[in-house]
């Protein structure tokens, strides 16, 4: 939004703060597991992609990264839900 509003300092900012949690994302990620293994090129696609359109003021490539963003956050949402329902049923 702040972008479209041509609010570079504050789209600078929040794009920042993004960026900053994918890489806490990435650095807490433990590559002992599988999961890791298949969200660190992801996490690293979304950072890049911010970072890009942060620098080439791209809404297009920022909305990308928000999607992928956003589907990982529901997907594991649900996920969440499912093993909430499986440990009350046990």
């Amino acid at each position: 939004q702040a972008m479209q509003a041509k609010n570079i300092e504050k789209a600078n900012t929040a794009l920042t703060k993004a960026q900053n949690i994918i890489s806490e994302f990435r650095v807490t990620l433990k590559m002992e597991y599988d999961i890791s293994k298949q969200l660190f090129p992801l996490y690293n696609y979304v950072y890049d992609g911010l970072v890009q359109g942060n620098l080439q003021q791209d809404t297009a490539k920022i909305e990308e990264c928000k999607g992928i963003i956003t589907e990982l956050r529901n997907a594991w949402h649900e996920a969440m839900k499912t093993a909430r329902k499986e440990q009350v049923g046990s």
